[in-house]
């Protein structure tokens, strides 16, 4: 049996740590971040054995990651799955809130409130106690009665049934308000299976016991020896190690501090009398329950504070003291934790840093300070303390191979990203060489690297004797066109098709050039956060659309997990600045990728207004409009985790009343032209939406219950977003003549019936209602995960297909026809490479089997003659005896 833990994500604005306790059969997690199913992805996590969730925390960093955790465990489920979480008081009520979210049937979802320090979870691994920490000193006298369960059910577990949503929902809305009087975390002592002891081989067969059976004294079973004697396990097995304990430890307030160092539960495993430093030394050795490890949730304030150091240093000289250090949310992280979606927006920043800016990569620097300052926390802290972050793993079970190995040690993070360098410098190479190539091309060259074929140019030259017939002023509107063609097209054998040709592109082009001024009075800058559907991948993030308008107007169309991530990514410094100017934030339907990742980016927007003023007094909040059930879950996790202090959401069917009312005080005030009025319609949430935008209009989609397309009007101009949905002949008559379409587009044409039975669209079906929309730019988004770097030939030139990340502006739409095409010959030229390679390899396997097969036929020969030979000898000598055998018998008869 092996036991070990694992560490998940980094305290930082991208993920907060979890902690993954991992046995053959379960996993435990200890807090669910938002980012988790993604992480997991990456590192090859395998989530859907996780039994059970232990939260320290009903907040942000310990909670946002559960709705999308408990979705992908019900969706990946074959049969039906038990699945316990734990907590504080609430729990029960925070998952009566997500339940609509969670409605997969195969799913028994069980919830414990721990209301009391000592209630204990207990299964054929582990003993979890939990132990309660209090905001106040742990003698102060607390009220029991503030910390009862919902159901007045502390010790067992209450059900919840997924399937009836609609009901729970219901009874959600009639619970009486909740009134937070005390702040609690709530610690886990952990108790690890008892480990036996060695196994002596040695000791077993002198006692007569058969090597047969060696297993099963192993296993812990009595056994017959050769004499009939019983032998049992005890009889054959060292010493068994001390049963381990772990400890888990969520310091997220300094005021628990108190409560922690006066607390009984931890004092069994302690020192607490008064010896001399020797004394001590040989008390700590006789000590009979130890910890293994202690993992602390902990910012700067708790690690600098001398009464914790001190309580550290109260523990057993081998307890190992894991530190999960929290840092400042908006703080750049020295190593980018998904590191797959990084070196692959590195590749894409090669080709084209316009479109594809990458500010946020492995830091040497910052990194060596990193560990500077934590080398300096250490200094008085006891010996066996480390500071642990992402993928560092510890081996509890067998205790004889117990060892810690970091996930983020600093010289194997700098050779790896050294290697990575190495792949881009030969990656660039590559894009430079193809670059020079398309402007080396002359007649096999249309517009921007288009690739004629041999066809073309036969067929060119057929044409070209027809020309000579036309007339001198269409010769002179030839020569003036073909001034105007790039140079690298410039050829005398080009004929008027292909000038022809030229002009309709050219046109076509110098059209949108145009429009390039125009669509600068629509936005500044339209950036997907995550171009993905459903759950998270290594390359794609699910659904967020940040929108910039103007320089202090920012938009949020759906909000996926990791949208703060993926904003904290992309602007770095400056993300202060762009979260204030977040002034309207709107969610297109009801499924979970399009709104987890809402609590966060607003707790972060408030966060950094209260670290920049002080408070939050003069602070406004952005208009959010949402879906009613989506409301209703944001209004029970507010309620119960009491991180958000302003918020204002509106629901869709809300959305339309409020726009008449503003636009009639608009009125109002603009003819009376009364200042009080002003500020009267100002107070009125989302007030300056209508200076910015002209008209909006909701589109009900064909998808899920209440689901909305959006198209949005400024300055005679339309964005319009398709949110999730089959096609919908009433967004392409609001949306006519639009000049961007933003349109989901989960499957390729091959998944009709997938695109049909779970009402989304195919690409074709996208590109047919940007069509009849006569949309100017149509940007496709959504993609099934399937497609991790979908990339897809001979589309209109219009047209433009989503990655993560990638920053498009009035002037930067127009590279992307000459970025695809680059991106797509770059990749088939590598799919080439690495076939020619893989055939190569299996030459080379094939080479290598045969060379070994005629070693081995050969030395089979070989055996087989030295065998015929061996037994000719013997033959011989066996013949040669005979003889002699019988010249004997005859001489001796003579």
């Amino acid at each position: 049996m092996s036991v070990f833990a694992q560490i998940v994500g980094n305290s930082d604005g991208i993920t907060s740590p979890s902690l993954l306790l991992i046995f053959k059969d379960k996993r435990y997690l200890f807090n669910c971040s938002e980012g988790l199913p993604r992480l997991a992805s990456e590192n090859k996590l395998q989530l859907t054995k996780v039994n059970g969730i232990f939260l320290t925390r009903l907040e942000n960093d310990a909670i946002s990651g559960l709705p999308s955790m408990i979705l992908e465990i019900a969706l990946s489920s074959k049969n039906k799955y038990d699945f316990h979480i734990h907590g504080q008081r609430f729990t029960y009520r925070l998952l009566l809130s997500m339940c609509y979210l969670t409605y997969n049937r195969g799913l028994n979802l069980f919830v414990q409130e721990h209301c009391k320090s000592g209630e204990a979870f207990k299964d054929n691994n582990v003993t979890i106690t939990s132990v309660l920490l209090y905001d106040r000193p742990y003698e102060e006298e607390i009220d029991e009665n503030e910390y009862v369960n919902e159901n007045q059910n502390t010790n067992e577990f209450g059900k919840i049934d997924l399937s009836e949503s609609s009901e729970i929902m219901d009874f959600v809305d009639k619970l009486d308000p909740i009134k937070h009087k005390v702040k609690t975390s709530l610690a886990y002592i952990v108790k690890l299976p008892d480990e036996p002891g060695k196994f002596d081989h040695k000791k077993a067969q002198s006692l007569g016991v058969e090597t047969t059976l060696f297993k099963e004294l192993q296993k812990g079973n009595s056994v017959k020896a050769k004499d009939g004697k019983i032998i049992n396990a005890s009889d054959v097995m060292d010493q068994p190690p001390p049963t381990q304990y772990l400890a888990i430890i969520d310091l997220y307030d300094p005021n628990f501090l108190d409560s922690l160092l006066d607390n009984e539960y931890f004092k069994e495993f302690q020192i607490t009398e008064q010896l001399t430093e020797e004394e001590e030394k040989e008390e700590k050795k006789k000590q009979t329950k130890n910890f293994s490890s202690i993992f602390y949730w902990a910012n700067d304030q708790i690690l600098l504070n001398n009464k914790f150091i001190g309580w550290l240093n109260l523990f057993s000289e081998d307890t190992q003291h894991i530190i999960l250090r929290n840092k400042d949310p908006f703080q750049i992280p020295t190593d980018f934790i998904y590191r797959a979606s990084l070196y692959y927006r590195q590749q894409l920043n090669i080709i084209d840093p316009i479109l594809f800016p990458v500010k946020i990569k492995f830091n040497e620097e910052l990194a060596k300070k990193e560990l500077q300052e934590e080398n300096k926390l250490k200094l008085n802290f006891p010996e066996k303390c480390y500071f642990l972050k992402h993928d560092s793993v510890i081996t509890f079970i067998p205790s004889r191979k117990r060892k810690l190995t970091y996930g983020y040690d600093l010289k194997k993070i700098t050779e790896e990203n050294q290697k990575n360098e190495t792949k881009l410098m030969n990656y660039k190479k590559k894009v430079d060489q193809f670059k020079q190539e398309l402007l080396n091309m002359d007649n096999n060259i249309k517009d921007q690297g288009e690739i004629r074929n041999e066809n073309e140019i036969k067929k060119e030259k057929e044409t070209e004797k027809e020309t000579e017939k036309e007339t001198e002023k269409e010769q002179e509107q030839e020569k003036e066109q073909n001034e105007k063609i790039p140079k690298q097209l410039h050829n005398t054998k080009l004929n008027t098709k292909i000038i022809k040709d030229q002009k309709t592109i050219k046109n076509s082009k110098e059209d949108l050039k145009n429009g390039e001024e125009d669509l600068k009075n629509l936005f500044e800058e339209i950036l997907f956060l995550g171009t993905g559907s459903a759950q998270p991948s290594k390359y794609r993030n699910v659904a967020g659309i940040f929108i910039r308008i103007t320089s202090d107007y920012n938009i949020l169309l759906d909000c996926g997990e990791g949208s703060f991530g993926q904003l904290l990514t992309f602007y770095g410094p400056k993300i202060g600045e762009i979260l204030l100017n977040l002034k309207f934030i709107w969610i297109s339907h009801v499924h979970s990728d399009h709104h987890f990742g809402l609590l966060k980016m607003l707790r972060m927007r408030e966060y950094y207004y209260e670290t920049l003023h002080g408070s939050l007094k003069n602070y406004k909040e952005p208009l959010v409009v949402l879906p009613n059930t989506v409301n209703r879950f944001f209004k029970g996790v507010t309620m119960i985790t009491y991180e958000l202090k302003h918020i204002n959401f509106l629901e869709h069917q809300e959305f339309p009343i409020l726009q008449e009312l503003l636009k009639m005080r608009l009125k109002s005030t603009t003819n009376n032209n009364n200042n009080n009025q002003d500020d009267e319609s100002n107070k009125i949430p989302g007030s300056n939406f209508f200076k910015y935008f002209q008209k909006i209009k909701q589109i009900q989609m064909k998808h899920s219950r209440k689901a909305y397309g959006l198209v949005l009007e400024r300055n005679g101009m339309k964005i319009v977003y398709s949110g999730d949905g089959r096609p919908n002949d009433e967004l392409v008559k609001h949306g006519k003549n639009a000049k961007i379409l933003i349109h989901e587009s989960t499957f390729d044409s091959s998944g009709q019936k997938n695109a049909i039975k779970k009402r989304h669209c195919t690409i074709d079906e996208a590109l047919e209602v940007g069509t009849k929309m006569n949309a100017q730019w149509i940007l496709l988004t959504h993609f099934s995960q399937r497609y991790h770097k979908a990339s897809f030939d001979n589309l209109p030139k219009n047209v433009i297909l989503a990655t993560d990340l990638i920053s498009l502006t009035p002037k930067s739409l127009h590279i992307n026809e000459r970025f695809t095409f680059i991106l797509n010959e770059i990749t088939r030229k590598e799919k080439v490479e690495l076939e020619m390679k893989k055939k190569k390899e299996k030459e080379e396997r094939e080479k290598k089997r045969k060379i070994e097969k005629e070693k081995r036929e050969l030395k089979k020969q070989k055996e087989k003659e030295e065998r015929e030979l061996k037994k000719q000898e013997k033959k011989q000598k066996a013949k040669e005896k005979r003889e002699k055998k019988l010249k004997e018998n005859e001489s001796q008869k003579k």
